[in-house]
């Protein structure tokens, strides 16, 4: 794939309409010709990120300030197809007639820095490793968070059950003092031993309704959670943005399909709510009579024997307590079961996640691999599995704010020795042990440590990626330096080589050659444009004419400017007698490069 034209409408370069080719392409000129603005309104149209969202700003703006209320349409090649893109200043995406690949596109700040940070370095590598529009870690991810969303639930559920529970104890020793109390109460009247016997009957089976009630008021709870869930998924609004009119009444058309399948859902979770609504109100009904029926027998038999109405009203109380305590604990153990469910599907969840970030990994060294052959031993690079554990730090330490707890120490440690996914698993477990060998503090500490991380998003941490890290390194003298230490010329040596290494890719570099001097063009660059060119596409702005003459330039576009609108004065192959005449007098050394060129070349120049 490569750009094949460019057209703009309005704005600083109103009327421009270039064409370019496979290989080397550059555009020259005067300063304040158009040439860094040429490149914005590529980056623009075809919607190609910055290697920051700094970077990314400052470009769009610029785009906008030279396009104005005009539009920019950028021709594209691929296996000879044609692919359209356009975009307008009020279009937050290009319009295109199928899909493209972004192209790679550098400014001369951006090649000076780009190497500096760690997404920076590892966006360099990644350029490499083949564009998907899927994004692979979606699926698992998604899987992950829903799952820990319904853990952490069951385990607030389950700890309202333990603490239920642990009035067993007290109940059942209670009952069986009534029991006994009961069964007195009996021995001495058989007026009471009836009367006692048929109570006895309607305390069994209230204590099944109360039973009865818990369970259908937990799925009821469960339901309306779920119907709630549902309607909020169903309420999102969509917005349409980068689509054509079909593509939009498609995205719409499915939209509402979908949207009619949810209120199918909800009329389904509807009427299952209303219906067990209806059957809790028909036990309870029927336990309200029981009950009637129950305080009528107690008052008989308190006449009978004094206090008698009491033991009996305290045995029917203990038998619904324990009958719900019952059910309790058979919850428990539902739940408890359910939960090792889920865990497990979150470890399958994770452990899909984790195979596509290995395998994500081992391409990132394959790539590094290949780089080192290429460019060795000048230039190193070196893949840091995980390396970006201070991102992971700073995540813990969000995490931590406003718990009261003195973590500023502890999340380093924790981060460099634990994966996200072991941070959950010691949270899960309440493991305070390992975290207090880990970061060195006491178990105390440790478990309020564990106690507030409870409280965060579990699933949002088990997602986290600790991205990998990149080590770039030049040789200086007789030892290599780290990229940090280099020199803003050094810098450009170590990048732009990376970069010129791509394959069948669009590459586009404003200005690369202000920190840099001509012997590192013609050892260096110039052996790598004219590998890449061979097989791409690079488009390179320049002021330095040993770049077209000595790469062998495919196209030059001579931009100059009236100073209200930028132009295209000239454009052809180097060859061109106009384009010949245009470096040799616009560019300072131009001659002296076209002289340079029959050297470099073995006596010809052409």
């Amino acid at each position: 794939m490569y750009i094949e034209r460019i057209q703009v409408e309005e704005g600083f370069l109103s009327g421009l309409d270039v064409s370019f080719t496979l290989g080397l392409n550059t555009i020259i000129g005067a300063r304040g010709t158009g040439k860094t603005s040429l490149i914005e309104l590529i980056r623009f149209c075809l919607d190609a990120a910055g290697t920051s969202s700094d970077t990314s700003r400052r470009s769009r703006e610029h785009a906008m300030s030279i396009l104005g209320s005009g539009q920019v349409t950028v021709s594209l090649m691929a296996d000879g197809q044609r692919i359209l893109v356009t975009r307008t200043a009020s279009e937050n995406g290009p319009r295109a007639s199928a899909p493209f690949i972004k192209p790679l596109v550098f400014s001369q700040t951006e090649i000076e820095t780009v190497g500096l940070t760690p997404s920076g370095r590892i966006g360099l590598i990644d350029s490499f490793l083949p564009v998907t529009e899927d994004d692979p870690e979606a699926l698992p991810a998604s899987e992950i968070r829903s799952v820990s969303s319904q853990i952490e639930k069951v385990r607030r559920e389950l700890e309202e059950a333990a603490k239920r529970l642990t009035e067993r104890p007290e109940i059942e020793a209670a009952l069986a003092a009534a029991l006994e109390a009961e069964k007195n109460l009996t021995a001495g009247s058989s007026h009471i031993s009836e009367k006692t016997a048929v109570l006895q009957q309607i305390s069994t089976s209230l204590s099944g309704f109360s039973s009865s009630l818990a369970g259908h008021q937990a799925i009821e709870n469960s339901l309306a959670a779920w119907y709630q869930q549902i309607e909020k998924a169903q309420k999102v609004e969509i917005q349409f943005t980068g689509l054509s009119a079909n593509e939009v009444e498609l995205a719409k058309s499915a939209i509402e399909v979908a949207r009619g399948k949810m209120q199918e859902a909800l009329t389904v979770v509807a009427d299952a709510y209303h219906k067990l609504k209806a059957k809790s109100e028909s036990i309870n009904a029927s336990k309200l009579q029981l009950e009637a029926s129950a305080r009528q027998l107690r008052t008989e038999v308190d006449t009978l024997q004094a206090g008698a109405g009491a033991v009996m009203r305290r045995g029917q109380e203990l038998r619904e307590k324990y009958s719900v305590m019952t059910a309790s604990a058979e919850r428990a153990e539902a739940l408890q079961a359910h939960l090792t469910k889920l865990l497990q599907a979150r470890d399958t969840a994770l452990d899909s996640l984790e195979a596509i970030r290995t395998d994500r990994a081992r391409r990132r060294e394959a790539v590094a691999a290949d780089l080192n052959q290429r460019l060795g031993p000048n230039i190193k690079v070196r893949i840091l599995r995980n390396g970006q554990a201070p991102a992971f730090a700073a995540t813990i330490s969000d995490l931590l704010r406003g718990s009261g707890l003195k973590y500023g120490e502890v999340v380093g440690p924790l981060a460099r020795q634990l994966s996200p996914r072991a941070l959950v698993k010691a949270v899960d477990d309440f493991d305070f042990r390992l975290i207090a060998q880990i970061a060195n503090i006491s178990e105390e500490r440790a478990a309020k440590l564990l106690g507030f991380l409870r409280s965060a998003d579990l699933g949002s941490i088990a997602t986290l990626n600790v991205d990998d890290d990149v080590q770039l390194q030049l040789l200086d003298g007789q030892d290599y330096k780290d990229f940090a230490e280099l020199s803003t010329g050094q810098r450009c040596t170590v990048i732009l080589p990376i970069l010129l290494s791509h394959r069948n890719r669009m590459l586009i570099v404003d200005q690369p050659e202000d920190h840099i001097d001509n012997a590192f063009i013609a050892a260096t660059l110039i052996r790598s444009i004219l590998d890449s060119a061979g097989s791409g596409q690079v488009l390179f702005s320049t002021h330095n004419p040993n770049i077209p003459v000595l790469g062998s330039a495919q196209t030059v576009v001579h931009m100059g400017s009236d100073g209200k609108r930028g132009y295209a004065l000239t454009k052809g192959p180097l060859h061109a007698p106009q384009i010949v005449s245009a470096i040799s007098s616009v560019m300072e050394g131009g001659a002296e490069a076209f002289a340079y060129r029959a050297k470099f070349y073995g006596g010809t120049a052409s």
